[in-house]
C-alpha cells in the first residue's frame, strides 16, 4: 500500500476509476452471456430423433 500513497491523488482516482469500469463490465459481460445462454438454448428433450418431419 506505500506504492499507493506516493501516487498523485487525480493518479489514484483514475486508476481506481478505471478498476470499478473494468469490474463492472466484465460482471455485466458474464450476466449477458449466461442470460442469453439459457434464453436461447433448446433442451435436448426438444428434438426427438424417432419421429421423422411431415411433408405436406
Amino acid at each position: 500500500m506505500n506504492r499507493l500513497s506516493k501516487l498523485p491523488p487525480r493518479l489514484r482516482i483514475t486508476l481506481l476509476t478505471a478498476f470499478v469500469l473494468t469490474v463492472i463490465c466484465v460482471l455485466l459481460t458474464i450476466s449477458s452471456v449466461f442470460t442469453a445462454h439459457r434464453m436461447y438454448s433448446v433442451p435436448a428433450e426438444a428434438f426427438d430423433s424417432h419421429i421423422s418431419p411431415r411433408i405436406q
